[in-house]
């Protein structure tokens, strides 16, 4: 091959490490712009950044994730963790007495099982699997449980394995993207398996779509209720009377939307428990089908509340 050969071969494969990480970078952008959050942000590149360390060099990774004070472990309530895929914890520098335990059946207070969630989205087929695992779980310091929530990446490590490595947080807020993705997941339960097997996996608070104060509910194409998380005996209570003070009528409207739509969104207010004024409620619906009826599933919660408004 001539110099010049040489010199086209060399920029070539220069432009082509170029293109590649333009790639990774717009796809890390767009990983964290589904997330409105910062501190969300800041978890989900943690653990990215880890499961693809620990799939360039291993388990060895695991050395710099137990160091006190670094980026992977700031402090004792934000750690990583790494478990196999038949559930045994591999890494936990929190609580090191988990580490070589099967924990697959491990229940947390409400009888949920957060290492199966784990498991199950590191199963996922695909390449960089990823999601969310909401729990109830206590901190060091506490008695109580509160809600953490984990964000949990697939990692493929050079010697084949598969792993789920995670971090967890007590302060996520909230996202529009949790509420989405819980909504998505209800409507393709429906549209695979039926109305009778879906509305029973649903209505269980232990669900993986229902979390913190989310619970999802099913509505029939006139607004009466199929799946009521409020009133789970009664049936067929009418969600087009909803309305806040400031007389929107959110269901109402999402029926129209839906006219057109998959999906459809609203906010409207509302009373939030131990607040006096009135805090907003964001709502998101999407339609399923199963042989030729249509049900809509739907949830919400209320948003954040902005630090200068206080509460």
């Amino acid at each position: 091959m001539n110099r010049h050969a040489l010199k086209c071969a060399a920029l070539i494969f220069s432009m082509t490490v170029s293109l590649a990480s333009q790639d990774l970078q717009a796809a890390s952008r767009a990983l964290l712009d589904q997330y409105a959050h910062k501190d969300t942000q800041a978890l989900v590149t943690q653990v990215e950044d880890a499961a693809d360390l620990v799939e360039r060099t291993g388990l060895s990774a695991l050395n710099l994730f137990r160091q006190p004070g670094s980026r992977w472990y700031p402090h004792n309530d934000d750690y990583l963790f790494v478990y196999s895929l038949d559930g045994t914890c591999l890494f936990n520098p929190a609580v090191p007495q988990l580490v070589g335990r099967q924990m697959l059946n491990l229940e947390d207070s409400n009888r949920r099982r957060p290492v199966a969630r784990m498991i199950e989205i590191a199963s996922n087929p695909d390449r960089h699997a990823r999601g969310w695992a909401f729990y109830l779980w206590a901190r060091g310091d506490q008695i109580s449980a509160t809600w953490k929530s984990s964000y949990i990446r697939k990692a493929i490590l050079p010697d084949g394995r598969v792993v789920a490595i995670g971090a967890g947080s007590y302060t996520i807020k909230i996202e529009q993207k949790f509420l989405e993705d819980a909504v998505l997941s209800a409507a393709d339960i429906i549209e695979r398996r039926g109305p009778d097997e879906a509305f029973a996996e649903i209505a269980n608070e232990r669900s993986p779509n229902n979390f913190a104060e989310v619970r999802l509910f099913v509505l029939d194409e006139n607004g009466k209720s199929l799946v009521d998380p409020t009133f789970p005996n009664l049936g067929g209570r009418d969600f087009r009377a909803v309305h806040d003070g400031a007389n929107n009528m959110p269901v109402k409207d999402i029926l129209l939307k839906l006219k057109s739509n998959d999906t459809a969104t609203a906010q409207y207010l509302q009373r939030k428990p131990g607040v006096e004024v009135l805090a907003r409620k964001y709502l998101h619906v999407r339609r399923a089908q199963w042989h030729g009826q249509t049900f809509i599933v739907g949830g919400e919660y209320f948003l954040p509340v902005p630090i200068w408004m206080g509460e």
